[in-house]
């Protein structure tokens, strides 16, 4: 991931690990934005109809045709900004948004 960021190109992470705590962020994340002074970006996404799988993460599959809302979050650019506590209140802020918008309680910004 940090030769991909050195070369340019954007990458994501779940930053909650390949072994959890689910939703609780890993500093693998920042560790490589800190390497690389790339920018932080929390995201989110919600669906309308989901299959939940039964792992650890309970990973969700979109159904087909399912309504899919992604919200990113405002980048962390800032040294200070850069910690797992205000990445995690800044991927469920993310969360929360989205989950509103799908609800039809926010009006989307953007729409694609």
């Amino acid at each position: 991931m940090v030769g991909c960021l050195r070369s340019g190109r954007d990458v994501a992470f779940a930053v909650d690990g390949p072994r959890g705590p689910r939703g609780v962020p890993r500093p693998g994340a920042l560790a490589a934005a800190d390497r690389t002074d790339a920018w932080v970006v929390p995201y989110a996404a919600a669906c309308s109809r989901v299959v939940v799988l039964s792992t650890w993460d309970r990973f969700q599959i979109p159904w087909p045709f399912a309504r899919v809302v992604v919200v990113l979050g405002a980048p962390l650019v800032e040294e200070r900004e850069r910690t797992l506590d205000n990445l995690a209140r800044c991927i469920d802020g993310a969360t929360s948004e989205a989950q509103a918008i799908l609800r039809g309680e926010v009006e989307s910004r953007y729409r694609v």
